[in-house]
């Protein structure tokens, strides 16, 4: 994980960093209104009916944060502990090698895969190491995907001499609001400040990794 994941996870972070300080704008109170008296944010004004012009996306706003504590736990693996050996299963192929020119053509489905003896890769891990645990669960709920670990399929691939296995996928909740805000603050009786306008924000993030570009490389 210290050597394959973290790599990823930090270029990650490279990416979301600059969304953080948006992200805590659009978290924290607006700073007059909330001098008045009135604690609300600009995600309280995109998930108000009142206020929000369609449907509103916020996913994202929770992704990051996962983000974030998936890296902590990269970053607080203790890398003299030595290596976790994980169980990935096996495949049998559908036709006599001997006979193919090319094992890159054969394509392996389910009756192919020989079920690891340890259960799924992933749980795998996550029974062995606490760290590995704690990752996962930020890696899952950053909507972070590494099919080489989760599917052995890809793995597969490889021996395969396929060009396409999959390390890592981020599929990023889409950011998305639009809202009109309008806000009556009555500073004594019979006066009144008025206060609104329009706004909105949006983001849509999906990127990944694969070995493509290692065999190009090669």
């Amino acid at each position: 994980m210290s050597d394959f994941a973290k790599p990823i996870v930090q270029q990650v972070r490279n990416i979301t960093r600059p969304l953080e300080p948006v992200i805590d704008v659009i978290t924290t109170p607006l700073p007059l209104l909330d001098e008045l008296g009135i604690n609300i944010s600009l995600l309280d004004i995109a998930t108000n009916p009142l206020f929000a012009k369609g449907s509103s996306q916020l996913g994202l706003i929770k992704a990051i944060p996962q983000i974030v504590n998936a890296a902590k736990a990269l970053d607080s693996i203790d890398t003299t502990a030595g290596s976790v050996l994980l169980d990935l299963g096996g495949f049998k192929l559908p036709e006599d090698i001997r006979q193919i020119p090319n094992l890159n053509g054969i394509t392996l489905d389910t009756s192919n895969i020989i079920t690891p003896i340890l259960g799924n890769p992933l749980d795998q891990a996550k029974g062995k190491s606490t760290t590995a645990s704690s990752f996962f669960a930020g890696a899952k709920g950053g909507s972070l995907s590494f099919p080489i670990i989760e599917d052995p399929k890809e793995v597969f691939k490889l021996f395969l001499g396929k060009t396409d296995a999959t390390l890592f996928f981020a599929d990023l909740p889409t950011l998305g609001a639009q809202f009109e805000y309008k806000q009556t603050v009555p500073v004594f009786p019979g006066v009144n400040v008025n206060f609104g306008g329009n706004g909105g924000f949006g983001a849509n993030l999906d990127f990944g990794f694969d070995t493509q570009g290692l065999f190009d490389a090669a």
